[in-house]
C-alpha cells in the first residue's frame, strides 16, 4: 500500500488485499471533501438579467461563493438583486449601499455571496456618459440637468459683448442696464437714442435715472452679436452705431425713429446697403413695411408684379401691413367679375339654398340693391364662387342691407383646393342688424380655388334667413 504525494490518497499495491471500506471509501470522502473547497475557493460563471429595478442572478454552480455575471443593465441607487430567485441584500466592500453607476451595462461584475448577504465588487465604469451624470443647475441658472446637455448649453451660449440700443422719446437722459449687482451705463448718441454693452445674458432692466422707470427684458432674446432676433435666423454683425441700433431698434418698438436717423445718415446708409443682413432685415422691419405701404403709389407699384406681390404677402410683416394699408385696393385686386347669372361671365356662384329667386350671383352681380338669400328654415346654408383655378386671396369685403329685416344669424369664410375639405379663413362674425359690412384679413392665406361664407347659427331662421348684397374677394393677379 503506497499514498499520493499531493492528497495522501491510498495506492492499493498487486500483492494488496483491497477492501472497499478501509482502502476506497477514504479516499472518495477525501476527493469529495476537497471539491468542495476548490468549489469555495473558485468564482464561478453565472449569468444576470436586469427587469426593472431587480438584477436576477442565476447561478450554474449555488456551492460557488464567489460568482461572476456581465451586466445586463446600469446599477441605479434603489436597485435590487435576487440570487437563483432569492432576495439578497447587497453592499459594497465598505459596508454601504451601491449607488448609480458603481457598474454599467457590459460590465464585468463579480459578487461574493455569504447567506442572504452579497457584497459587490465593482468600480465606477470609465467609459460612463457624461449625459448618464446628473447636474445640478442651481447656482448657474441652466436648463440643463445633465452634465452633457450643461456642456451643449455653454457650447451654444452667445459670447462676447452684447451692443444694445435703447430708443426713447426722452432726451438728455441718465440710461442705465442692470442686473443684479452689475450696472452699464449707457451713452446718448443722439437725441433719445441711448447705447450701452453688456457682457452677458439674462433678465436685465432699462433704467430711466432721470424720469425713474425701469423696464425687464431678457437679453437672450435680444442678441446682436453671435446670435440675433432677425426673422429668419440670421447671423448679424453690426458694422457701426447707428446699425446696431436698427437692429435694437425692434425690441423695443421704435423702429421709425431708428430708420429715419438711418435714411439721414447717407455714410452709415450706404454701409447698410452694402451688408445684406441689414437690408434683410431692413426690408422685414415692421416700420419699414407699414412707411412703404403707407404710399398709395409703392401700394400700386406691388400690385403691378404678381410674383413681387406673392412674395411680400407670404411674410407676416408685410403681410400685415398690406393688408392694413389704407391703400390695400391698389395692390389688392378685386377677383370676382361683375355676374350676370351664376355662371358668366366666368367662375361659378352656387348656395345651398335659395330664397324666392335671390339666386347666388345677386351677392357678386355689383349692383348694391340686388341681394342673394337662403330658404326659410335653414341655419347652416352657404354662398360659395369657384374661380375655375387656383387664386390666393388676402382679403374679403362683403355687406347686406335689408330695410326692415331682424337678423340674428353668425357665418365665417371658408376656403378649399378640391371643394371637398374646406379651411376656415376668419372668424366668426354675428349679425344682429338689418344693415351690416366688413372688410376682413384672411387668415391661412394660401392657394385656393373655392371660396364661401358659411352659416354656422341662425335663432329665427324662419323670418331672416342669411343673405348678401356684396361679396368681394381681393388677391394679387
Amino acid at each position: 500500500m503506497t499514498y499520493t504525494t499531493n492528497y495522501n490518497l491510498m495506492l492499493v499495491e498487486g500483492t494488496d488485499v483491497v477492501n472497499p471500506l478501509t482502502q476506497l471509501n477514504p479516499n472518495i470522502s477525501d476527493i469529495d471533501s476537497q471539491m468542495k473547497a476548490n468549489a469555495d475557493a473558485t468564482v464561478a460563471r453565472a449569468t444576470c438579467t436586469k427587469t426593472g429595478t431587480n438584477h436576477a442572478v442565476t447561478t450554474a454552480n449555488s456551492d460557488a461563493a464567489m460568482q461572476r455575471f456581465t451586466a445586463t443593465g446600469n446599477w441605479e441607487t434603489g436597485d435590487t438583486m435576487t440570487i437563483d430567485g432569492v432576495s439578497v441584500s447587497v453592499y459594497l466592500p465598505d459596508g454601504t449601499a451601491p449607488q448609480t453607476g458603481c457598474f454599467v451595462i457590459n460590465s464585468e461584475v463579480i459578487i461574493a455571496i455569504n447567506g442572504s448577504r452579497v457584497t459587490l465588487y465593482a468600480a465606477p465604469a470609465l467609459s460612463q456618459q457624461a449625459s448618464d451624470i446628473s447636474y445640478d443647475n442651481t447656482l448657474s441658472g441652466l436648463a440643463a440637468s445633465d452634465v452633457q446637455d450643461a456642456l451643449d448649453e455653454l457650447a451654444l451660449a452667445p459670447k462676447g459683448m452684447y451692443a444694445l440700443g435703447i430708443v426713447t422719446t426722452d432726451a438728455g437722459c441718465t440710461v442705465t442696464l442692470t442686473k443684479g449687482a452689475k450696472t452699464v451705463t449707457c451713452t446718448e448718441v443722439s437725441s433719445g437714442v441711448y447705447e450701452g454693452g453688456i457682457d452677458e445674458y439674462g433678465t436685465w432692466a432699462v433704467n430711466n435715472v432721470t424720469l425713474g422707470y425701469s423696464r425687464n427684458f431678457t437679453v437672450d432674446a435680444v442678441k446682436i452679436y453671435n446670435l440675433s432676433f432677425i426673422p429668419d435666423g440670421r447671423t448679424i454683425t453690426p458694422v457701426n452705431d447707428v446699425q446696431t441700433l436698427l437692429h435694437c431698434a425692434g425690441i423695443f418698438d421704435k423702429g421709425y425713429t431708428v430708420l429715419s436717423q438711418l435714411i439721414a445718415d447717407t455714410a452709415t446708409l450706404y454701409t447698410v446697403i452694402a451688408d445684406n443682413n441689414a437690408i434683410d432685415y431692413l426690408v422685414r422691419s415692421t416700420a419699414f413695411a407699414s412707411g412703404i405701404c403707407g404710399d398709395s403709389t409703392a401700394m400700386t407699384y406691388i400690385g403691378s408684379d404678381f410674383y413681387a406681390g406673392d412674395t411680400l404677402l407670404s411674410d407676416a410683416t408685410w403681410f400685415s401691413a398690406i393688408c392694413n394699408s389704407a391703400y390695400y385696393a391698389n395692390a389688392l385686386k378685386t377677383t370676382v367679375p361683375t355676374m350676370t347669372n351664376n355662371t358668366s361671365p366666368s367662375g361659378t356662384c352656387a348656395s345651398g339654398t335659395n330664397f324666392s329667386g335671390k339666386q347666388p350671383y345677386m351677392a357678386f352681380d355689383g349692383n348694391a340693391s340686388s341681394y342673394w338669400m337662403g330658404a326659410s328654415n335653414n341655419t347652416s346654408d352657404y354662398i360659395s364662387y369657384d374661380f375655375g383655378s387656383d387664386v390666393k386671396i388676402a382679403k374679403i369685403s362683403y355687406a347686406g342691407t335689408l330695410g326692415s329685416a331682424s337678423p340674428n344669424f353668425k357665418f365665417k369664410f371658408q376656403a378649399s383646393a378640391d371643394g371637398i375639405t374646406w379651411v376656415d379663413i376668419s372668424s366668426e362674425i354675428a349679425v344682429t342688424t338689418n344693415s351690416f359690412n366688413g372688410d376682413i384679413t384672411v387668415t391661412n392665406y394660401g392657394t385656393y380655388r373655392y371660396f364661401k361664407a358659411q352659416e354656422t347659427a341662425n335663432s329665427n331662421p324662419a323670418n331672416w334667413p342669411i343673405w348678401f348684397n356684396t361679396i368681394q374677394f381681393y388677391g394679387i393677379s
